[in-house]
């Protein structure tokens, strides 16, 4: 039989065993505890990341929408250019035409001008009666003219606008993170 020695050296050693258990307990507590604080660092860094890649597609759409506008604007200064293009052809054509046409008028009224000079002073020798008379009908068509001038003839050059693109309008707003697109 053993002696209460033996039984008290006996308690003694499970007594240092149950330490050493309660010591690895303990050991094993406190690292679950280190990584359950690990775990929620790392949840309150993902919130955090996720906030940031929140704020970056909200920069992302803003930048899109701004992008979007840009183009349709520069989509308008095209269609403006293909207007301001479509006037410029018609002023230069126009200008053209008319510096010819100016050209041969000229010639022509010089021309004109001689021969009816001309024919009116042999008129006015071989008739000088008929001459008499002609000075008084055209001091009447004078009167007549100032009293009731005759209609202005109608102008050859009628104005065609060229086709224009409607306004664009405004850029979105993108005051306080919200987009609108059009």
């Amino acid at each position: 039989m053993a002696s209460l020695n033996d039984i008290f050296n006996a308690i003694n050693e499970n007594n240092a065993t149950l330490n050493t258990i309660a010591n690895e307990i303990v050991t094993e507590t406190n690292a679950i505890n280190a990584v359950k604080t690990s775990i929620d660092n790392v949840g309150t860094k993902v919130d955090a990341v996720k906030g940031s890649v929140d704020q970056a597609v909200l920069g992302i759409n803003t930048l899109v929408t701004l992008q979007n506008y840009a183009d349709q604007a520069l989509n308008q200064l095209a269609q403006q250019a293909n207007t301001i293009i479509c006037i410029l052809e018609y002023i230069s054509k126009n200008t053209c035409s008319l510096l010819n046409e100016a050209h041969m008028q000229t010639d022509l009224q010089k021309s004109i001008q001689l021969s009816n000079y001309t024919l009116l002073e042999l008129f006015k020798l071989s008739h000088p009666g008929a001459s008499v008379e002609w000075e008084a009908l055209q001091k009447l068509r004078r009167d007549i003219d100032r009293c009731c001038p005759p209609k202005a003839p109608e102008l050859p050059c009628q104005y065609r606008p060229c086709p224009a693109p409607e306004p664009l309008g405004p850029p979105p707003d993108i005051r306080g993170g919200s987009t609108r697109t059009q």
